[in-house]
Parts: structure tokens; sequence; C-alpha cells
């Protein structure tokens, strides 16, 4: 499927100042609008922002994609959106900072994303299969701490493992269907909610 406008434009509500471009994965395209707050995936780790506006192209290249679509309609409309941008202009602020303030309580506060086994990843470290020593250890690091029922941040998963690869082991195992990624939202943020 393809669309007039792939890309989105997000500001995150910390950190980077500037908003950065983001591909939109083939589940998102026609349901992401300006407005809207999105996970997207900042250095090894994963943020929240909003997106301020779609682009037929992005600035820079290459993009990544967005993670989750946290919103089912816009927030908030364009005039805010421009508004905010003027105000961060003006006092020569992060326009993500300034979004953020002039949200409600707890819409601009970041989502929480927690890992833990699937059904399929519990039968997978039963079977006679060879699975990938990496990937074995971190599924049975998930079973086996008693935290990790509910789910496990990816920064406690690498705290865990003590392993830089962690990251990428999880996102592996994620891919295969074998870990499942679960958006936390803040309660005023309305829901919380299994990634699609």
């Amino acid at each position: 499927m393809t669309s007039k406008f792939p890309i989105a434009r997000v500001v995150l509500f910390k950190q980077v100042d500037q908003p950065l471009d983001y591909s939109l994965p083939d589940k998102l395209i026609g349901r992401v609008e300006p407005g809207m707050r999105v996970m997207v995936p900042v250095r090894n780790r994963e943020a929240t922002g909003m997106v301020i506006e779609l682009a037929r192209h992005p600035e820079v290249t290459p993009v990544r994609p967005i993670t989750d679509l946290l919103d089912e309609s816009p927030l908030v409309d364009r005039p805010f959106l421009d508004l905010t941008r003027q105000v961060a202009d003006y006092y020569l602020a992060g326009r993500g900072s300034v979004l953020r303030s002039a949200l409600p309580p707890g819409l601009g506060d970041s989502a929480r994303i927690l890992y833990r086994v699937t059904e399929e990843g519990r039968h997978a470290l039963k079977s006679p299969r060879r699975i990938p020593e990496s990937q074995k250890l971190l599924l049975e690091l998930l079973i086996r701490l008693p935290s990790a029922r509910r789910g496990l941040a990816a920064r406690t998963i690498r705290r865990r493992t003590r392993k830089a690869s962690a990251p990428s082991v999880l996102h592996a195992l994620v891919h295969k269907g074998w870990v499942e990624q679960k958006t936390l939202l803040n309660p005023l943020g309305g829901r919380s909610r299994a990634a699609a």
C-alpha cells in the first residue's frame, strides 16, 4: 500500500528540540494524522512524541519507522500546533517542551513499553529446535523473574543481562512473536494497551 504522505514529522516531548522524520509502517498508513501521539525509536530506546505534519519525503535519510500509534484520533488541531510552534520560536524554547506544557496534565507524559514472553516463546524454549544462545538466555530471564509476568522495560532487561546486544536480541524475539510489547500510557492519557 502506498500513500502520498508516507513520512510523519514528530516532535518529541523530551530531549530533542527539532522535529524528526519517521516512516509509517503499512499498518499505520491512513491512520496517522497531525496531533496524534506516537512511540518512536531514538538511538537505542523508545520515546513519546506528537506528529506535527505528514510529508512526502524525509528531510534526512535513512528514516526509521514509527513503533506505535498511541491515539485513535488527534488530541489537538492544526491551530494548536501552529501556536505552540510560534511560542517556541518566540521564546527560543524547545518545541517539544512547549507542546508538552500546553497539553493537559498526563497527556505529554512518556509512555512505557514493557516486554513479556508469549505462549509461542514458551513453546519455543521447550521445543527441541536450536535457539541462539542469546535469545534463549533472554527468554529464560523473562520467564524466571517474578516481575516479568507484567512485563519488563528494555532498560531493566539490559541491566539484568549486562549485555550491550540486549536491545537487538529483544527486537529479534519480538519479530519472531516470542516476546510481545505492551505500551502503557499514563492513566490521564486515557488508556494502557498492548502494541498492535
